[in-house]
């Protein structure tokens, strides 16, 4: 008897196929707050629509599994490089050369790019391309898996659960829910329970589905009429009451949540991954703030803007560490929360700040650097020009610190567009009923003594005592540098020292009057307010003349930022109104045996004399360290290594399978009793019958199960071999050769008979171990039992009494 090849029921192939799409599509939702984007429902729907044809067709049509995986890498190139690389394809779905390439490279290259993205990531490069192949190859394995397999038909489960975990490891700290008023948590269990309950209505349906194929089948063999279930009730029952326990169980979780919701966000893999990029390598801005002032560019024109908002600043950079030198963003000893950059491909979710709303164009003209001027807390940017791609491509921001970069630099002729979230900031008067925040930075060097000195003096703490609260310190600190001048110390102006080092500060304090730029006025306030308890930092940047669209150099500023309790970050400028600077009084000369020398300023830093910080024994991936050639042969070599670690883990039980076989037939055939290498070749024929689709010998002797086999071979080998067991005389070694010939024989004879796929079936079939489906015995119609030749003892000789 044959085993015939079942075609699955096209009842079957519909409801596995649609429960199957259902928990897909309740896996893709997990991926939404990464990208929010439109895009990635198109693209993703395509894939699991794809996917799921080529499986449906290939269990219908009993497609082979080469021609399976064939189709599925041709719709990956042609569908992927349409769909998945929107910017490289044709009109945005029609494959290109150049978006088979991104494809490829972000095959490999992906997974790690989106973890150094901030999300939302929208349809950024080609970081649709994981989930895309996530979706189509666990569509065609899994669906091919429930409609192919009837063991493991529930394993094909394991390719939602996968996209839903994707999105979970992948996704953001900060997951916003949909529905008001619901937890983040609260959500995410919402979609967990949705995927449960579709796991579970499915293999109730499936279950129900196996009992009715049984009982039509016992049916029809015993000629009696189908009995079926009357009404819908009985059929819906199951299911409905193990939804009604999901909901239960899922409401009593969603409360218990709500009530021990944890304070802190959740750890997500992308907050553990290294950014790429790291303002420690380049200058500090603020060390070339008198290069603006210089002749040649005072006049200049930086860049221009159109829409921006009159009384608001355009901030370069955000600089926290100072160490005792130079205030720069993040140090190689102090790395800090402006210091860690993020890529933002599609827009920054800025509505808890509470602000309006504004839209900026920016011209670039003689500016030139990595930083990028910009203007409150950004929400988005969009490059134009001929190097649009290029900038956009090589953007970061600091969330933090409000900074953004592009590592590629800006020059004359780039443009972009931004828009921004404004904030209301206190006035002087009201940073008085503010308190310190809880933020922080990095730790200063020790402040000298005349930081304290000079913030009692100010304060009244001399005679008051320490009891003045810290927002009054603060307005009395704002106040008196108020009370400064300003002098660039360029010709016709009073000298003042640049640079902003301890040796700068010290002097610009302990000078008659106050006297310096934005630079040294910055420098200072934050130092005082740190004393005072107040996180603070340095912002360099530009403050545009009032209805003017053009910046100059003459516009560069700088000014402070400190932390409250009450409302964040505030900005305070304590940079003093330009006014004339007294004539100093004449004072008598003071005799000193080495006349005093005044350090100059150390120069301004550039990118190039600045040292990269490169943390020990690592070496940073940088942009366009390999040419492309190399990149796609090294993707193209991990591809190949995953597919054939893929291979070979399919292939090891198939070994093993092989390995034991040979293992079972040379432990027979090398016994040490002739008498047992005969009786082994019996039962090694025995098995090879089994494994070949006939039945198991059950309970018959050698000479029946021979007859019911009917094979001329099978039967000269009962005979001989029963011939040795009840012959009292040794058994000759030339009828055991003979006997293993016929075996071999035998194998050989069988196999003609099959086609390559039936022999292929039989030579990795587990029918002879015992395992796998029963066929009915020939002679008795009752299903076997026993396996004679499965690798269990050999039976009594008493209990095979030969016939002839």
């Amino acid at each position: 008897m044959r085993r015939t090849t079942r075609r699955p029921l096209t009842r079957d192939v519909l409801g596995n196929g649609a429960f199957f799409a259902l928990t897909m599509a309740v896996a893709i939702g997990s991926l939404w707050p990464i990208y929010q984007h439109p895009r990635m429902l198109v693209t993703l729907g395509l894939a699991l629509i794809a996917g799921s044809i080529v499986a449906i067709i290939g269990a219908l049509a009993r497609v082979r599994a080469w021609l399976i995986v064939v189709i599925t890498l041709l719709l990956y190139v042609l569908l992927g490089a349409g769909v998945a690389v929107p910017h490289y394809s044709i009109w945005g779905f029609i494959p290109s050369l150049r978006g088979a390439h991104e494809l490829l490279l972000a095959t490999v290259l992906g997974w790690k790019r989106l973890l150094t993205i901030d999300a939302p990531v929208g349809q950024y490069e080609a970081l649709l391309v994981p989930p895309f192949v996530l979706v189509l190859l666990g569509t065609v394995i899994g669906l091919s898996v429930m409609l192919r397999s009837s063991l493991l038909q529930a394993a094909g489960i394991i390719a939602p659960i996968t996209v839903f975990l994707f999105g979970i490891v992948y996704g953001v700290a900060h997951v916003r829910s949909p529905i008001p008023g619901l937890l983040p948590e609260q959500w995410l269990m919402i979609q967990g329970f949705c995927g449960l309950a579709l796991a579970v209505v499915w293999m109730l349906w499936r279950a129900r589905r196996r009992r009715s194929r049984i009982t039509a089948l016992a049916s029809s063999r015993d000629g009696a009429p189908t009995v079926s279930a009357q009404g819908v009730w009985p059929r819906i029952r199951p299911a409905l009451a193990a939804v009604i326990v999901l909901v239960i169980g899922g409401g009593v979780a969603a409360g218990a949540v709500s009530v021990t919701a944890p304070s802190s966000p959740r750890d997500v893999l992308r907050d553990s991954v290294q950014r790429p990029f790291d303002p420690r390598d380049y200058a500090s801005p603020l060390s070339g703030f008198r290069d603006y002032l210089s002749d040649e560019k005072i006049s200049e024109t930086m860049f221009t803007v159109d829409g921006f908002p009159a009384g608001e600043r355009i901030r370069i950079a955000t600089l926290d560490t100072y160490d005792g030198v130079l205030y720069r963003v993040g140090s190689p000893d102090s790395p800090s929360k402006t210091s860690d950059f993020t890529r933002v491909p599609f827009r920054i979710d800025q509505s808890a700040r509470g602000g309006e709303s504004t839209e900026v164009a920016v011209g670039i003209e003689a500016y030139t650097g990595v930083w990028v001027p910009t203007t409150g807390w950004l929400e988005s940017i969009s490059f134009a020009g001929t190097r649009a791609s290029q900038l956009s491509n090589s953007f970061f921001y600091n969330a933090a610190g409000g900074t953004a970069a592009v590592t590629t630099g800006l020059r004359g002729g780039d443009s972009y567009t931004l828009r921004a979230v404004l904030t209301e900031q206190p006035s002087v008067a009201e940073l008085a009923g503010l308190t310190p925040g809880t933020d922080s930075v990095p730790d200063t060097v020790e402040m000298p003594p005349v930081i304290g000195s000079t913030l009692r003096q100010w304060a009244g703490d001399t005679v008051r005592g320490d009891t003045v609260p810290p927002g009054e310190k603060l307005v009395s600190a704002i106040e008196k540098l108020g009370e400064g001048y300003i002098s660039h110390g360029a010709e016709g102006e009073p000298y003042s020292r640049s640079g902003h080092g301890l040796d700068r500060i010290i002097q610009f304090l302990e000078s008659p009057i106050l006297l310096g730029d934005a630079e040294q006025y910055a420098v200072t306030l934050s130092l005082l307010a740190q004393e005072m308890g107040y996180p603070a930092r340095v912002i360099f940047g530009f403050v545009p003349e009032e209805g003017s669209r053009t910046v100059r150099g003459e516009n560069v500023s700088a000014w402070t930022e400190i932390n409250t309790r009450e409302r964040g970050w505030v900005t305070v400028d304590p940079t003093p109104e330009w006014r004339e600077v007294p004539e100093e009084s004449p004072q008598e000369p003071e005799r000193v045996s080495n006349p005093l020398s005044v350090p100059p300023p150390p120069p301004p830093e550039t990118d190039d004399t600045v040292v990269p910080y490169r943390p020990e024994g690592e070496d940073r991936e940088q942009d366009g360290g390999m040419p492309t050639w190399l990149v796609v042969f090294l993707a193209v070599l991990l591809i190949l290594g995953w597919v054939l670690l893929v291979l070979l883990v399919i292939a090891l039980p198939f070994a093993l399978i092989l390995w034991a076989k040979r293992r079972r037939r040379l432990a027979r055939e090398r016994a040490s009793d002739p008498l047992a290498r005969m009786t082994g070749a019996w039962r090694e024929a025995v098995d090879i019958a089994v494994d070949h689709g006939e039945p198991r010998p059950g309970s018959l002797t050698r000479l029946e199960y021979a007859n019911a086999l009917g094979n001329n071979r099978v039967r000269e080998l009962a005979r001989a071999v029963d011939r040795a067991v009840f012959n009292a005389s040794v058994v000759d070694p030339e009828a055991v050769e003979d006997s293993w010939s016929a075996v071999r024989l035998l194998r050989h004879n069988w196999d003609n008979k099959l086609t390559r796929r039936q022999r292929l079936a039989s030579l990795f079939s587990l029918r002879s171990f015992g395992l796998g489906r029963r066929v009915q015995h020939p002679k008795t119609g009752d299903a076997s039992k026993t396996v004679m030749g499965a690798g269990e003892a050999e039976p009594d000789s008493d209990t095979l009494t030969s016939t002839g």
